[in-house]
């Protein structure tokens, strides 16, 4: 979907104010200005096809990922294994600007895609894995349902016969969102895995697509057990993302056994003991950071906006979503500081951008 003509223009005029600051030096003054915050940037899957296309915050280009990691030598940014990073941190001794590369959730592209760029690069990456799909071998449906009422040339979807909460006649143009919400929700509440693989089959040919094909190369499934010590081999630390992707905020038994639960996955298939968490979507609430430390977390990931100083909580760290639509002079903006100097003068700290499901 093309963005509006007005939105366009709005990204163009900020492109050019940006490359006249880079020129007139406020990049490297806002770079020497920032040296003691940490940067952490956000991925999450890498694309196979037109993903990048579908979700740009979601699923990034290898190619352009690629650039991102030259750009970071290229300019001489110090890429930091988590651990280190938020030590230092901690200590106050964060003086280069230092970087951490995140990636969130565990889609195969990660090792067949980003870890070997990250390897030739020799830059360390920290996976914070969800592993509720490591242990089946089962695509995503929720994603894969959104794409496919993306993906169509369907203006209309006809059901009959498979229940009564999908059954009708429905436009799709301007609707694919709520569609895929009925869809994926009933899947997830009426049906068991093996109904929710012969849903998304149903649904595909309902809209005219080929399921293997929408599937193929496991673009929409996530890493398994086998895949853990390969990317361990590249320099990936793996970490704490849940279980099932979701982490109650009214419940904190139920917290706690996501968490529980997705560190015994990750132990047994040889990821070892893991102490650092990252939100799922990044949504957290005021009393999650003290659950988190209960539990022996020792720091949390969201998807907040900005760069972090010595005296931010470990449970609240931001992050800069990197998306595939992003050009290099606004990834080189949030790199120097920029872009956290020019939300500061618009006194607000960013709103936080639209982030995956």
């Amino acid at each position: 979907m093309r963005k509006p003509q007005s939105a366009q223009i709005r990204r163009i005029t900020k492109r050019l104010l940006l490359y006249a600051m880079r020129t007139a030096g406020v990049f490297a003054m806002a770079r020497r200005l920032s040296r003691r915050r940490l940067r952490i940037l956000c991925y999450h899957g890498f694309s196979i096809g037109d993903q990048h296309e579908y979700a740009p915050i979601m699923f990034m280009r290898p190619a352009v990922f690629a650039r991102r990691l030259a750009l970071l030598k290229r300019l001489n940014y110090v890429v930091l294994p988590l651990a280190e990073a938020l030590e230092k941190l901690h200590r106050g001794d964060i003086n280069r600007g230092e970087v951490v590369i995140t990636i969130d959730d565990g889609w195969k592209s990660t090792l067949t895609l980003a870890a070997p760029l990250l390897l030739e690069h020799a830059m360390p990456a920290c996976l914070y894995l969800t592993t509720y799909h490591v242990e089946r071998a089962e695509v995503v449906t929720d994603v894969v349902i959104e794409y496919m009422f993306w993906r169509t040339a369907r203006t209309t979807l006809s059901v009959r016969g498979i229940a009564a909460d999908l059954d009708g006649d429905f436009a799709i143009p301007g609707n694919e969102r709520a569609l895929a919400a009925r869809w994926a929700g009933f899947g997830n509440k009426q049906c068991d895995a093996a109904g929710r693989q012969k849903l998304v089959r149903t649904l595909a040919a309902l809209l005219d697509l080929d399921y293997d094909t929408v599937t193929r190369n496991r673009r929409f499934a996530l890493i398994d057990a086998a895949d853990v010590a390969e990317l361990q081999r590249c320099g990936v630390d793996i970490q704490l993302h849940t279980h099932t992707h979701t982490f109650p905020s009214s419940d904190q038994s139920a917290a706690a056994e996501e968490i529980l639960q997705n560190r015994r996955v990750l132990e047994r298939i040889g990821a070892g003991r893991a102490t650092h968490f990252c939100y799922p979507s990044g949504r957290y609430a005021p009393q999650h950071p003290e659950w988190l430390a209960a539990l022996g977390i020792e720091s949390a990931m969201t998807c907040d906006v900005g760069s972090n100083h010595s005296g931010h909580s470990p449970f609240l760290l931001k992050r800069y979503l990197d998306r595939d639509d992003a050009r290099e002079i606004e990834f080189e903006a949030e790199l120097s500081g920029v872009s956290d100097l020019l939300r500061s003068l618009r006194g607000t700290i960013g709103r936080p951008p639209e982030t995956p499901k």
